[in-house]
């Protein structure tokens, strides 16, 4: 919207800029209130009783995993070193 503003000259003094911008505004508090209105119907018709049920994961640190990140990390930073960053 603002470029097509733009392209009709739509911020060429204050006037224009101060009306542009608040057609903008306008257009974009109606998009979204459409979009959030379209948002609520959907959720309606998946019987949304008003929260989110999530699975959740749990993460485990592993000795091994940890280590083998390291040394992968360090051999990366010392070929870069010695081959003139090439990586």
């Amino acid at each position: 919207i603002q470029n097509s503003q733009r392209s009709r000259l739509g911020y060429n003094n204050f006037v224009s800029a101060f009306r542009s911008a608040g057609l903008l505004a306008g257009s974009l508090f109606v998009i979204s209130i459409k979009k959030t209105n379209d948002i609520y119907n959907a959720l309606e018709s998946r019987c949304y009783n008003g929260e989110f049920n999530f699975i959740g994961r749990e993460y485990k640190f592993s000795p091994f995993n940890i280590v083998f990140i390291v040394t992968i990390s360090v051999l990366l930073i010392l070929i870069n070193i010695f081959c003139g960053g090439v990586i």
